[in-house]
């Protein structure tokens, strides 16, 4: 076997290996979207019973909101003032629905990573247009991912990407010379 062989080999290996840990993550965001859902949609429908149970076990002593409400804003994500407690239910409820959009992101993301090393697996060649269009929406879809948390890092890695995606386009280009030449 020529060292050729045994590189593409390699890449169709680590290709497998890949692919299946993206699937085991993308099933792990499917299923942690839908808990986001259900509890969104339980904390907002049942949200005068959770605000009732919260002020009951505060004015027990059995729990400090300024405490709770602290946590969340630590958290850097979720405030609630003590003030507000009132609609604390209802709060939580629309940041996991909220937050249930990013995480189907996050499993759309996976579905085609898992695309892109399915088609490495399978081919001949890690430089195929069918590849370099999947590529595509992975390197789109980080970008607005991250572009979600960091304007500047999401505009830093758009940048990066995009030159990721010029060289693979390049060895498309040179894979297909190549072919055409045989």
């Amino acid at each position: 076997m020529s060292e050729q062989n045994k590189k593409l080999e390699n890449i169709k290996k680590s290709s497998k290996v890949a692919m299946i840990l993206a699937r085991i993550a993308k099933i792990c965001c499917i299923v942690g979207a839908v808990a986001c859902i259900v509890s969104g949609i339980g904390m907002i429908a049942f949200h005068d019973t959770i605000n009732e149970q919260l002020l009951r076990a505060e004015a027990e002593g059995k729990l400090d909101l300024n405490e709770l409400t602290t946590e969340f804003y630590v958290g850097g994500k979720y405030e609630v003032s003590s003030d507000d407690l009132n609609r604390f239910g209802q709060t939580f409820g629309a940041y996991l629905l909220l937050d249930s959009i990013i995480i189907i992101l996050f499993a759309v993301l996976l579905h085609f990573v898992s695309r892109v090393f399915k088609e490495i697996k399978e081919s001949d060649s890690p430089f195929r247009k069918s590849i370099l269009k999947d590529m595509i929406v992975v390197f789109v879809l980080i970008t607005l991912l991250v572009l979600q948390s960091s304007v500047l890092t999401g505009v830093m890695v758009g940048f990066a990407l995009w030159c990721v995606y010029s060289v693979f386009e390049y060895g498309c280009e040179l894979q297909q010379m190549t072919d055409e030449t045989l």
